[in-house]
């Protein structure tokens, strides 16, 4: 019976994964330095630059889709994205999450 529940689970999770999408929005770049995910110079470049760097999950990790020069732009970007991508579905919920890191 549990192996049953599980197996449903997961099933009915596989099949909601299609219609969720996650989009990232990197504030400033100093994790992606810290990180060793960027150099130096192109962090420095790039937050002098106030570059927003916007990435979504694709099969587990995390694919760059596109760079804004301000958070303005990046929130626009973010807008039309969704918006293709809710399309004529119907919609269940939107969440929205901001943390800001000192």
């Amino acid at each position: 019976m549990r192996d049953f529940q599980l197996q449903t689970s997961l099933t009915k999770l596989n099949e909601l994964q299609k219609d969720i999408k996650l989009y990232v929005v990197i504030g400033q770049l100093n994790q992606l330095i810290k990180g060793g995910r960027i150099s130096k110079t192109k962090g420095l470049i790039g937050n002098m630059m106030k570059i927003k760097p916007i990435g979504t999950l694709v099969d587990g990790k995390i694919e760059l889709i596109h760079n804004s020069r301000t958070q303005n732009a990046s929130i626009q970007y973010l807008k039309k994205e969704i918006t293709q991508f809710i399309g004529d579905k119907k919609i269940k919920s939107i969440g929205i999450a901001h943390a800001k890191y000192n």
